[in-house]
């Protein structure tokens, strides 16, 4: 039986969904990644996972840098995309173009 490798926390999600999101975008770029606790499967697991638990994004140590970075990338995208809709009337370019 093989011993599982150490996982470290590279990103605290707002919710379990949006966890495996991260991770799903972190493996599209080559890193193994994983939510903390998805194995679990009892009802307890269940309630948190509905309340907002098991929301860690598990990478390898050695890629937990990189992870961040692009999880950090993709936050500040995320926000500046959600900022952007709300700056320009509807049906106009947010770069004032037509």
């Amino acid at each position: 039986m093989s011993t599982p490798s150490p996982l470290a926390v590279a990103w605290e999600a707002s919710s379990h969904l949006e966890a495996q999101i991260l991770c799903g975008l972190l493996r599209g770029e080559g890193i193994a990644a994983r939510v903390a606790g998805e194995e679990l499967m009892d009802e307890f697991a269940q309630a948190a996972r509905l309340t907002g638990g098991l929301s860690q994004v598990l990478v390898p140590p050695a890629d937990v840098e990189r992870a961040r970075e692009l999880l950090d990338t993709h936050a500040e995208g995320g926000a500046a995309a959600a900022d952007s809709q709300w700056d320009s009337p509807e049906g106009e370019a947010s770069d004032g173009s037509p």
